[in-house]
């Protein structure tokens, strides 16, 4: 097959990523509500609040551990679906008399969590969170209800008052849906909790995370091995992808053209899977910028493109805090650095800019110049080395582009089969959820 399969041989004197590393899932499924709740400022730590709310609740209720667990869960994912909605869409679900009849964001949650081989029974919580207790309570599953009774809570919570000054107040609101929209049980023993100042404190403490995830580990600890963490980076991926049409296949895209460059480039086996994990979580800070600019049909405004290329910063935020991905933080956050210190948000250039990060920089190229977009149509192979190759040595790493090059039918078809693949899923979630 000649140049098809060339391979990079050279030895690279850098520290290799170590490949027994075991990540923490409680900071990993805390991280990723917290990147959910940046889609708006009004959510912020709206799921982390409600999995506590609805976490304590059950507790007092005598509920085993592994009962928490789910319900913890449940509440810190179950908004995950929402990510796609236009801002006024998503500010309506903070409304305490949000009717939901259409259940779009419950079906999208569930959609996205039920692929997830763990998350399945959390997927059918999520689908019914908004369950009425006078309507639903024969056909959902009670813990649907924890969740329902704790999201309504939040949604009474003002963040410009105190937090001990809106005690009576939510406590009225609640005991007047008591038997209506709440099960009368979880009522009462929400009503128990409601004395202890703690309880309120610990809602708005700016220490939730690490209370949050303290409890996760309290509960069940556990650690994610290499095929749970890859599942777990490819349901994560169609949250950030499935906010638009544009670009609903573009990280699974990226992530495995970086997989197959470091394949051709002698990474082992399982440095290469940890590419295509970086590659899937790569674009995560894109959670925080608007869905107006993420779905604009024409080019952004300079303005646009300043709130865009926060992008990279939000995903190395959102990222750096789990311990043991110090690695695949950088390699997912550095892909819009460039050689020359003139890329962002970091400016680093360089040796500071790793091999991996190079091949990513790359990856993420190549898969946007092949993609459509509304203001350009896809671009052929003469078009993409052209460009390519204009930005060698001051933007990218010419070996990455000499292989890519050397590799570039199998690397297209591989990346082809790939987001053809998340196409049918994204349309599958779109005919799920109308």
């Amino acid at each position: 097959m000649g140049a098809l399969f060339t391979r990079w041989n050279e030895s690279e004197d850098r520290e290799l990523f170590a490949e027994n590393i075991l990540i923490p899932q409680s900071e990993l499924i805390v991280a990723l509500s917290r990147a959910v709740d940046l889609v708006s400022s009004r959510l912020i730590d709206h799921q982390k609040r409600v999995a506590y709310i609805a976490y304590r609740i059950a507790k007092a209720n005598g509920l085993n551990r592994a009962e928490q667990l789910e319900i913890l869960l449940a509440g810190l994912l179950h908004d995950i679906g929402a990510t796609p909605l236009a801002l006024q869409q998503r500010s309506q679900i903070l409304d305490f008399n949000y009717d939901d009849s259409t259940r779009c964001h419950q079906e999208a949650s569930h959609f996205i969590l039920k692929d997830y081989e763990p998350f399945k029974q959390i997927a059918d919580i999520a689908r019914y969170h908004h369950a009425n207790w006078q309507k639903d309570r024969d056909t959902v599953h009670s813990f649907c209800h924890y969740i329902n009774l704790a999201d309504k809570i939040d949604t009474l919570l003002h963040p410009d008052s105190y937090v001990l000054h809106q005690v009576d107040e939510i406590k009225e609101r609640i005991v007047q849906e008591r038997g209506k929209k709440f099960n009368p049980e979880f009522v009462d023993v929400f009503l128990s909790l409601v004395p202890q100042e703690s309880f309120w404190l610990d809602i708005v403490s700016s220490y939730l995370d690490g209370l949050l995830t303290k409890e996760i580990e309290t509960l069940q600890k556990a650690e994610f091995d290499l095929p749970n963490l890859l599942s777990f980076a490819n349901m994560v991926s169609k949250v950030i992808d499935f906010r638009s049409p544009f670009t609903a296949t573009h990280s699974v895209g990226v992530a495995y053209t970086a997989k197959t460059l470091a394949e051709y480039m002698g990474f082992s086996e399982q440095q290469c899977t940890f590419m295509q994990i970086a590659g899937l979580f790569h674009d995560i800070g894109k959670l925080v910028v608007p869905h107006e600019i993420l779905n604009k049909p024409d080019k952004l405004t300079i303005d646009e493109m300043k709130i865009m290329k926060t992008h990279t910063f939000h995903t190395y935020r959102i990222m750096s805090k789990i311990t043991g991905f110090h690695e695949i933080t950088e390699w997912a956050a550095f892909h819009h650095e460039r050689l020359d210190g003139k890329g962002y948000p970091f400016r680093i250039a360089g040796n500071e800019i790793s091999l991996e990060a190079r091949i990513m920089a790359v990856a993420d190229i190549f898969t946007a110049l092949r993609e459509e977009r509304p203001y350009k149509p896809g671009f052929d192979k003469q078009k993409i080395l052209s460009i390519l190759n204009n930005m060698i040595g001051e933007a990218i790493d010419e070996r990455v582009v000499s292989v890519l090059t050397d590799n570039f039918q199998i690397i297209e078809e591989i990346c082809l089969q790939q987001q053809h693949s998340r196409d049918k899923k994204y349309k599958e979630m779109q005919n799920f959820i109308q």
